[in-house]
């Protein structure tokens, strides 16, 4: 009973550590800046960089129990959908 207890916490503690989310989150960001100075069409790059963060915000709002990080979550997702409106307009 204890071994069985012991390993359902740890479940729920890795269920819950958003460490390599945000870890991809910020390797995303890095990309998407570097994109930014690339020469040439980036348009399609730079939406699926963004597509990608915002899987990871995704992610980090569902596991999150902490209600500051859920809303900081959705006005994360608010500021992706005026990035990908510009993005559109980029070749």
């Amino acid at each position: 009973l204890e071994q069985r207890l012991a390993m359902e916490i740890l479940f729920w503690v890795q269920k819950l550590d958003i460490s390599e989310e945000l870890s991809r989150a910020r390797a995303h960001l890095q990309a998407f800046r570097q994109a930014l100075d690339e020469n040439g069409p980036v348009g399609r790059k730079l939406e699926f960089l963004l597509q990608e963060l915002g899987r990871e915000i995704n992610t980090l709002t569902q596991k999150s129990l902490d209600p500051q990080i859920v809303q900081l979550g959705i006005q994360m997702k608010e500021e992706l959908e005026k990035m990908r409106e510009q993005v559109r307009n980029v070749e």
